[in-house]
């Protein structure tokens, strides 16, 4: 027979699982973002090496050069708001017996004998603290993505924008 403690284990078990692959989602998605960098960086500083323009053409010149600039400062900001995404971050210390930190600080005899006696009600608020913890870590990763998707984002359409522009004056000059 299902208790209703098996209900509140069996609930707060599936919510620590859920923050967890929420919390390896917010990474991929940050991973994704550092290969689209890694692959958008070489393309903006090849064409840049590839651009000869004739001194009549200064004002292109400029607004290459300055979109240059601003681009590699976007997809910097993003990039390194990626790392920080995927860059573990320890947790407040609640005290419970879950976290890894909280488990070292102890002997190994000192944790057996710790697990061998723990009851229900300890199990129950150790997986709700760990849960909140994570809870936290999730809220602070998806902010931290959200902002460098949005450097990503303002940077890939400034891109189009430059060689939208800058190929339609070359097939017009």
């Amino acid at each position: 027979m299902v208790t209703e403690k098996d209900n509140t284990f069996e609930y707060i078990k599936a919510v620590f699982e859920h923050n967890q692959d929420l919390i390896g989602l917010a990474d991929s998605k940050a991973n994704i973002v550092v290969g689209m960098i890694s692959v958008l960086l070489p393309v903006i500083f090849g064409v840049e090496v590839l651009t000869f323009l004739d001194e009549d053409q200064i004002e292109l010149q400029m607004f290459m050069f300055s979109t240059f600039i601003i681009l590699v400062i976007l997809f910097t900001i993003s990039f390194m708001l990626s790392i920080f995404t995927i860059h573990p971050r320890l947790k407040e210390n609640y005290d419970d017996s879950i976290f890894f930190q909280n488990i070292v600080k102890k002997t190994v005899k000192d944790y057996i004998s710790f697990i061998e006696s723990i009851k229900d009600d300890i199990i129950l608020k150790d997986y709700a603290l760990e849960a909140y913890a994570l809870a936290e870590i999730n809220c602070k990763k998806f902010r931290t993505f959200k902002y460098s998707l949005l450097f990503l984002v303002i940077g890939i359409f400034l891109l189009s924008f430059r060689y939208i522009l800058f190929f339609g004056i070359l097939i017009l000059c």
